[in-house]
């Protein structure tokens, strides 16, 4: 039988004077040859930060199974080494047993001690009122005879750097996700008015902006299709909010800040870059039109990977940025931009974008003689060329992220199209809205629960039901 290795950290040396029954124990313990003890270590997370580290990818190596860290006052040796062996090392064997020395001059030390155990967010260290010296011999002994606890790896937190305004996007009251506080921003004049959502100045803030959206639910890009129902601009913001809400937590720069009404939210101003980003799991729409081999009948193909693509978003035929005109005379709006990538590799081992990039047809296949729209743009008119293997690394995460998400709800993610932006300071954003026009959601059966229903021609009272039934989902979104 495999002996269990143990090994011990403490903070200081004067702590060795609380160890002593428990280090007794540990003794009886290799004689009796039921345990093998790789070490005693006395270091300091604060003033030995690097040798403890250094520490611990070593016991790594050695396949030690538990390891007793204790210190006194503010411990944060057991918490700092607990989350290092797992979010940096990806360590899921060694348990992490805590002890909390006792100071006798000092209570309020030793309930410190005790709370930097208990209180770390995500801790996994075993702690079991294991204070001064009995409880570290209460450790040692749970560590030679006791089972084990699983270790599992938990997603760690992404870093995220804001400018000083960005930052004070964030002091401003928050609500929980299910209340809607009274807004103290006023509008101001509107900057800008979609077929969907109305964008307004803050007044005194001028690098924010409040979305508002409207009743009405497009289709084919032609007003004759264009309807309203009560409840959509609810439907739509509340959705937004919720699916912000969740994109934030993991990570993912977004523009929102809080929900400010039933119909409207508070984001960051963004200039919004003219392209349509789109990702998909099922050949579905337009890319069946493009790619008709992958047609089936019933369930849609699903690709193994997620794909991206980029649509240029035009107006009458052209676009003018920052006013200098990308295209013009166009026969047909949004087109496919196919990149193209040059044969070389760039430091990183990564694909050269090249600028120049042909339009094509959404809806026609790309080989065929009447897809090319005989029209080349310069990607840097519209964003810079770095900008593009973040945009796609970002809309591959925003769909997985959902796509696990609507799955624990039992619900089946296809596509999704979103857009981008970027703050006065060149914050890259996901930007917009996010909500049920923004994608295709079908149920466990294959129903069509987005917009795609509306455009199937289904009754208004029903698209109304289904945007309704989307919001009230959306409602567990954060929490998932």
């Amino acid at each position: 039988m495999k002996k269990r290795k143990i090994a011990v950290i403490v903070g200081s040396k004067s702590d060795l004077t609380q160890c002593a029954d428990g280090l007794a124990f540990l003794a009886q313990s290799v004689n009796k040859d039921k345990v093998e003890v790789v070490g005693i270590t006395v270091a300091s997370i604060h003033r030995n930060t690097n040798a403890v580290l250094k520490i611990l990818r070593s016991l790594c190596d050695l396949d030690v199974d538990a390891i007793i860290i204790g210190a006194g006052w503010a411990n944060h040796l057991t918490g700092t080494c607990d989350a290092y062996l797992r979010y940096t090392l990806g360590d899921d064997k060694m348990a992490v047993i805590g002890v909390a020395f006792e100071d006798e001059n000092n209570i309020d030390h030793t309930k410190a001690a005790i709370l930097s155990i208990t209180e770390v967010p995500g801790t996994q260290v075993v702690f079991n009122d294991y204070v001064g010296s009995a409880g570290f011999l209460k450790a040692c002994e749970f560590a030679v005879n006791e089972n084990l606890p699983e270790v599992s790896l938990k997603p760690g937190k992404s870093v995220e750097e804001f400018s000083l305004p960005e930052a004070l996007l964030f002091v401003t009251p928050k609500t929980s996700t299910n209340e809607v506080k009274v807004s103290n921003y006023q509008k101001g004049i509107l900057l800008n008015e979609g077929k969907t959502k109305k964008i307004w100045e803050v007044v005194g803030r001028p690098d924010l902006v409040i979305v508002e959206q409207k009743e009405d639910i497009t289709a084919f890009d032609n007003p004759k299709f264009t309807k309203k129902f009560a409840s959509k601009a609810k439907c739509a913001n509340l959705t937004t909010s919720r699916v912000f809400e969740l994109l934030k937590k993991h990570g993912i720069p977004v523009a929102y800040v809080e929900q400010l009404s039933d119909t409207e939210f508070l984001a960051p101003r963004c200039e919004m870059i003219p392209l349509e980003v789109v990702t998909r799991r099922y050949a579905v729409g337009s890319y069946l039109k493009r790619y008709p081999d992958y047609a089936r009948e019933g369930e849609p193909f699903r690709f193994a990977e997620i794909k991206f693509e980029l649509f240029l978003k035009t107006t009458g035929g052209q676009l003018v940025y920052k006013d200098v005109t990308v295209v013009d005379s166009l026969s047909e709006e949004d087109p496919i931009i196919m990149l193209e990538y040059a044969d070389a590799f760039n430091k990183s081992s990564e694909k050269i974008l090249l600028d120049e990039a042909n339009l094509y047809r959404s809806k026609k296949p790309p080989q065929s003689p009447e897809a090319p729209l005989n029209k080349v743009i310069k990607i840097s008119a519209v964003v810079e060329l770095d900008l593009i293997p973040k945009i796609e690394a970002w809309a591959i995460k925003i769909f997985t992220v959902l796509e696990e998400a609507w799955a624990k709800l039992e619900m089946k993610f296809i596509d999704l199209k979103v857009e981008f932006g970027l703050s006065a300071n060149g914050k890259l954003y996901l930007a917009d809205v996010v909500d049920n026009d923004s994608w295709r959601l079908r149920d466990k059966d294959w129903q069509e629960l987005s917009k795609e229903s509306f455009r199937q021609g289904e009754n208004l009272t029903e698209v109304e039901r289904k945007y309704g039934l989307v919001a009230e989902l959306a409602e567990q979104l954060p929490n998932l």
